[in-house]
C-alpha cells in the first residue's frame, strides 16, 4: 500500500493498469487458443450436431473385474492421445 495524490492514481496508474491488463488479456487468450488447439485437440472445427445423444455406459449392474477393464482401457485412450 502506498499514499499518492488521487489525481496521479486517477490520471496516470488507472490508464497505465488498464493498459497492461488488456494486454495481459490479449496474451493469455493467444497462448489458450494455442495450447488448446495444439495439445488438447488439434481439430478445433466445430462439433458435429447428431440427432440422437450417445448413451452412457449403464455401470450399476458391472462386476468390479469389469469395471476395472473398463478403467484400464479409458487410462491407456487418454494416455495415447495426450501423446498425440
Amino acid at each position: 500500500m502506498a499514499k499518492a495524490p488521487r489525481r496521479l492514481v486517477n490520471e496516470t496508474l488507472s490508464a497505465e493498469l488498464q493498459k497492461i491488463s488488456a494486454t495481459l488479456r490479449a496474451y493469455l487468450s493467444e497462448v489458450t487458443e494455442r495450447v488448446v488447439s495444439e495439445v488438447i485437440c488439434r481439430d478445433n472445427s466445430e462439433a458435429d450436431v447428431v440427432d440422437e445423444p450417445r448413451q452412457l455406459l449403464d455401470v450399476a449392474g458391472m462386476a468390479y473385474s469389469e469395471l476395472a477393464v473398463l478403467f484400464v482401457l479409458a487410462a491407456a485412450s487418454f494416455a495415447k492421445v495426450s501423446r498425440a
